[in-house]
């Protein structure tokens, strides 16, 4: 007496709920910072930053920390980066690529940011849920 074709599908769906549920449970896991979607996260994050940046200046990244993604429906990308002051004002329409980091001593050029953001692919947009940034001098 073996088991049923009706059993194999129960053991199974059971097997897929107890996976989801401890997916569930655990927390963000690392990804590649070079990866294509964290920097459009990234990307993103820095640029709500420098729309709300009350510097006159616009800010990049110049390195980043660490770089976590969870799945819960969209894509949460927790991210830990140091962003630092650059030579372009805001509202000259220059690319931010082609902007580089100044170094003035004495001065707060640099800041530490913690973003997450949610990217919801099926509706092509994303979030910043957290934006936590902090001076730091060099």
């Amino acid at each position: 007496m073996g088991f049923g074709c009706k059993s194999h599908w129960v053991l199974f769906n059971t097997f897929l709920i107890l996976v989801s549920a401890l997916k569930e449970q655990l927390g963000p896991e690392p990804i590649n910072p070079n990866n294509k979607d964290v920097q459009s996260a990234l990307d993103f994050a820095v640029e709500s930053f420098n729309r709300f940046s009350m510097d006159d200046h616009l800010f990049k990244v110049t390195r980043v920390m660490s770089a976590q993604v969870k799945d819960i429906g969209g894509l949460l990308y927790f991210l830990e980066v140091d962003l630092g002051r650059t030579q372009c004002k805001k509202g000259t329409n220059e690319a931010l690529r082609s902007c580089f980091v100044v170094n003035t001593p004495g001065g707060s050029e640099h800041h530490l940011c913690h973003f997450k953001v949610l990217n919801t692919f099926w509706r092509n947009e994303k979030y910043l849920l957290k934006s936590n940034c902090k001076p730091v001098n060099r």
